[in-house]
């Protein structure tokens, strides 16, 4: 394979021999690690042309998803992917993209996995593990709440809306301590590694208080690599740019002497003065985007968590691959091979359109080759493929 299209980012991670005997030692077993990097709702870049012939694919065809099958027939392959909100009335994700549209479209199906093993599972690739990542858009779990808050700053921020009116429109608890620590931190003129540190802490207590509800928290309960939330939230917002030590709020924050007034405006319904509506707007802005950025941590520590837990009847990865926004894709690396350093990130590359060289010199046959040795001498495969071959047989 030489060219793969719809991706920017391109990531192959190797366990390092001594992490994974330390780690199988203790019941963990680290897979191989391919992570593709999307930028959502959009399709520009992609590869022109993009013909087989020549080796190049684009990432939801029929042929790329088919080899993954094709590995799955012998050994555990999981696939991982962004949760798509789906558009209830035409049944298909809302907003166009790789991602969220071409590829979703394609392997949607797959992710009904109580229908896995009977004939109304509908898709083309069975043999494959396929999950869904982002808590954030699970209704009825805690997590949820925070999609909730994304969508109202994305209201307040629109060119219709008129904030010379008073709205309650944000309830999260959490989001109340977030614009609190940022009001605290500006006042007290702290830097932005305090604010980060503190941003951490709030999201680590908050998961726990809601942990009979969060999906993350069950997550965590039942794998074995301690994953620390407030731990790995702070490195997440290190590698966002937000814990530098020389920088202070006014620096990623727009218009940022008008905080006390946006949070009495959205959680005491006092109106905005009609001379501070734009500058409030642009503030509220600055806010959704480190919102985001402060609760992206919660979808890679899900993985992390989900990846390393040993399936009910069944055995780990021996390849795990995700399909998340490049920015997760780029923690995630950086994590597993910098923090943890149990991982050689043998191949990588970031592009500035949606056409990704795949580096040739990558022998992934061998690497799984020599992998499956190292497995099949710690753990039995037979319940992968007996639970393979019960499922073929149901279908």
């Amino acid at each position: 394979m030489r060219q793969l299209s719809g991706l920017v980012s391109f990531k192959y991670l190797f366990p390092k021999k001594e992490a994974f005997d330390e780690k199988a030692d203790e019941g963990i077993f680290l897979p191989i690690i391919i992570l593709i990097g999307d930028r959502h709702h959009s399709e520009d870049g992609r590869c022109e042309p993009c013909d087989e012939k020549e080796d190049c694919y684009l990432v939801e065809s029929d042929t790329f998803l088919q080899t993954l099958n094709q590995i799955a027939d012998s050994v555990p392959v999981d696939f991982y992917t962004e949760h798509a909100p789906k558009d209830e009335k035409r049944k298909k994700p809302p907003s166009k993209g790789v991602l969220f549209e071409k590829f979703i479209g394609k392997v949607d199906g797959c992710h009904q996995k109580k229908l896995r093993g009977t004939r109304e599972y509908k898709c083309n690739f069975p043999n494959v593990r396929w999950h869904y990542s982002d808590t954030r858009l699970w209704t009825g779990q805690y997590e949820n709440e925070l999609s909730v808050v994304n969508g109202s700053l994305d209201y307040l921020t629109q060119p219709t809306t008129d904030l010379s009116f008073g709205y309650r429109l944000l309830l999260s608890p959490l989001f109340q301590q977030f614009l609190f620590c940022l009001l605290e931190v500006n006042r007290g003129n702290l830097d932005n590694k305090k604010l980060a540190k503190q941003l951490s802490g709030i999201l680590k207590d908050s998961i726990r208080h809601n942990q009979r509800t969060s999906r993350v928290y069950k997550q965590l309960a039942k794998s074995k690599l301690d994953i620390g939330i407030e731990m790995y939230c702070y490195f997440s917002l290190e590698y966002h740019g937000v814990a530098s030590p020389t920088s202070t709020l006014r620096d990623i924050l727009p218009n940022v002497q008008l905080l006390p007034m946006v949070y009495n405006y959205i959680f005491g319904g006092e109106p905005l003065h009609q001379d501070y509506l734009e500058q409030c707007k642009m503030l509220i802005q600055g806010i959704l985007i480190l919102w985001i950025k402060f609760t992206a941590c919660l979808l890679d520590i899900y993985f992390l968590a989900r990846m390393l837990k040993t399936p009910k009847d069944n055995i780990n990865s021996y390849l795990t691959v995700a399909f998340f926004g490049t920015a997760h894709c780029e923690s995630i690396a950086n994590y597993l091979t910098d923090n943890l350093r149990m991982y050689e990130l043998k191949y990588s590359t970031e592009e500035a359109d949606r056409c990704v060289r795949v580096n040739g010199n990558i022998n992934f046959n061998k690497d799984l080759e020599m992998y499956s040795k190292w497995r099949i001498i710690r753990q039995k495969i037979t319940p992968y493929t007996n639970r393979l071959e019960t499922e073929r047989l149901g279908m």
